[in-house]
């Protein structure tokens, strides 16, 4: 069996899909997925390689080890499910834009209760509508 490495499975896998695209869901720029597509850059973070594995549909597993060769198999393995969930309910992968991401991280660092006046001073600027 061929090896098939990282950056070749997700040149391979992203077709004609700009950086941008698998960059949104990486939660990354664009320059950081095209220096892991082109193997430039070989130690991503799991974050980044869980968004790039989600977005593409195939396993973490599957994605990050050169063993396992062409063509990816069926569906994510349950672990794989388990972490695009999770960093999907933290606001890590998906439509998050970047200020939101900044947001949620700097309001994860508070301590509860300041988490509490902030959320009472975001209620009394937004009138109480929350969209």
């Amino acid at each position: 069996m061929l090896l098939v490495t990282l950056a070749e499975k997700i040149r391979r896998l992203r077709g004609g899909r700009a950086y941008a695209e698998l960059a949104r869901a990486a939660g990354c720029s664009a320059p950081t997925v095209r220096d892991i597509a082109t193997g430039q850059r070989r130690d991503p973070s799991i974050r980044i390689i869980a968004g790039i594995a989600a977005f593409l549909d195939v396993s973490i597993d599957w994605l990050v080890d050169d063993e396992q060769g062409w063509p990816p198999p069926g569906g994510r393995d349950e672990a794989s499910q388990l972490v695009r969930q999770a960093l999907a309910g933290a606001g890590l992968i998906g439509d998050v834009s970047p200020e939101e991401r900044e947001f949620l991280l700097r309001w994860r660092a508070l301590p509860p209760e300041l988490q509490q006046r902030a959320l009472g001073y975001l209620i009394g600027l937004s009138g109480g509508v929350v969209k």
